[in-house]
């Protein structure tokens, strides 16, 4: 996810990862250079902050877990308006559409060959990211001192890939 633009991922193995994903890996790379850069305040597309009349608001822990498919579409929007204005190279939005392809054949295919592992697909899917968001809701919480979390357990990070170790991550990502 921290490669740079030279440095990104082999088509194989991106679209490989967006099936697992089911998300346009590009896309969700640069959410999560976002994120890096703005780090939960309300410029980042993964805040748990939301703008209400002029203030910052905590966001719903049900609404940011459970409605992620909707907070994407900022996501989208700002990735057509920074490749617009040269920040985002022109190859990162056709690999974007190309990743957009791959999945749009998976799920036509999965809908061939069976509408219930397409819905198994999904449903997997949709669970996964809402947990996922779940998780960096955790890390990230909408408090005064925004602090980021990690947790130490070995056991969970074990199980979770050290993804507890989430200030270190913003300290040293990759």
């Amino acid at each position: 996810v921290h490669r740079t633009e030279k440095t990104g991922y082999k088509r194989p193995l991106s679209f490989i990862i967006t099936i697992l994903m089911g998300l346009p890996f590009d896309g969700y790379r640069v959410h999560h250079s976002n994120h890096h850069r703005y780090n939960n305040n309300f410029r980042d597309f993964s805040s748990t902050w939301r703008w209400d009349n002029g203030t910052l608001k905590p966001r719903s822990i049900l609404n940011y877990c459970l409605a992620w498919p909707w907070h994407t579409e900022r996501v989208r929007k700002s990735i057509r308006f920074q490749h617009r204005r040269k920040h985002i190279a022109a190859g990162v939005l056709s690999r974007i559409t190309e990743q957009k392809g791959v999945l749009f054949i998976v799920v036509i295919a999965l809908a061939a060959l069976s509408p219930w592992i397409l819905l198994l697909y999904v449903a997997t899917i949709y669970m996964g990211w809402c947990l996922i968001s779940l998780h960096n809701y955790i890390q990230h919480p909408p408090t005064p001192s925004q602090k980021i979390t990690s947790c130490y357990s070995a056991a969970y990070n074990i199980l979770f890939c050290n993804n507890g170790l989430h200030i270190e991550h913003h300290q040293q990502p990759g």
